[in-house]
């Protein structure tokens, strides 16, 4: 048996701090690799070629207001999952 794995550390199962209170294992690695991986999606070619079309958004070309609203939509879910409590 591997000695780095401690019994009872899966996914959700409580484990036991060195002090002896109970913790939780985070799930905001998980959640930041899941909008980094998001965030690939979102600038990648076949995305970014729906929203290269010759048209604007308020004064703005359509693919500099994706590349904002995208940018500043990633940010707000990383703020999001940063300060959220598990």
């Amino acid at each position: 048996m591997n000695g780095s794995r401690r019994p009872g550390a899966g996914r959700g199962t409580p484990v036991t701090a060195p002090g002896g209170s109970m913790t939780r294992p985070s799930i905001k690695g998980p959640r930041l690799a899941a909008l980094c991986l998001l965030g690939l999606l979102l600038f990648n070619y076949p995305v970014l070629a729906i929203f290269n079309v010759h048209g604007t958004l308020f004064g703005v070309p359509v693919l500099y207001a994706y590349f904002f609203i995208a940018w500043g939509a990633l940010i707000a879910l990383m703020a999001l999952v940063v300060e959220r409590r598990d």
